[in-house]
């Protein structure tokens, strides 16, 4: 099964697909150019639909929830973008697709870069570098890999299918990822999880608390 990433912009949208071991298959940057409105939606969404129908086997799609500090018209202009992803995923009728997340970008950043609240500035692209060793050649193809390599995060840490490979996983991952991939329970009063209990969890019991923050996320699965 490969994991595809979607980092939806109005001026270039990132997608990437990666393999199970976290390695890039395919990833491509789009510009709509001067379209608008509903022609630059239909351009965004039947180019992310392309990409899509040509995985061969099973997959899971997530894209980059929405930033509730952001301000401006373009808010609604990437709602709207968001939405029309959301709803074309849905209606389509393609086979190999299993499910679909949206992610928020705090979740995103701090598991691949260690902290929810990195700015995209000038040092944005070597910051991502340094974390993930990989050169990506604009902001929006990197958050693309990030956000597929965090959902890839979150099915490793809760697949008990794997045996062995699922607790050496889980015991790979450092606090910060652990809090990145149970951040919505820290928040949570009673749930028994803070960034002290965080590394006392057992795989098991962590890949049940995953499932819980996971399926908060879930737009619709098949």
């Amino acid at each position: 099964m490969s994991v595809v990433g979607i980092d939806q912009s109005l001026s270039g949208t990132g997608i990437v697909e990666i393999s199970h071991d976290g390695n890039i298959i395919r990833q491509q940057l789009f510009s709509p150019g001067k379209l608008l409105e509903v022609r630059r939606l239909d351009f965004i969404t039947n180019k992310i639909c392309e990409f899509c129908s040509e995985i061969k086997e099973r997959f899971v799609v997530a894209r980059e929830g929405y930033s509730f500090a952001s301000k401006g018209r373009s808010v609604f202009n990437l709602g709207e973008l968001g939405g029309c992803i959301d709803l074309t995923l849905f209606r389509s009728k393609m086979p190999n697709l299993v499910e679909y997340y949206i992610l928020p970008p705090t979740v995103v950043k701090k598991y691949c870069l260690g902290s929810g609240s990195v700015k995209k500035d000038s040092s944005y692209l070597l910051l991502v570098y340094k974390k993930l060793g990989i050169e990506f050649p604009d902001d929006n193809q990197a958050d693309a890999y990030m956000i597929a390599t965090t959902l890839l995060g979150f099915k490793k840490a809760m697949c008990l299918k794997q045996g062995l490979d699922h607790i050496n996983f889980v015991k790979s991952l450092d606090g910060i990822k652990k809090e990145a991939l149970l951040s919505t329970l820290l928040s949570v009063k009673g749930s028994g999880i803070t960034k002290a209990t965080i590394k006392k969890i057992e795989s098991v019991d962590f890949a049940g608390h995953v499932s819980k923050v996971i399926g908060e996320y879930k737009v619709f699965s098949r």
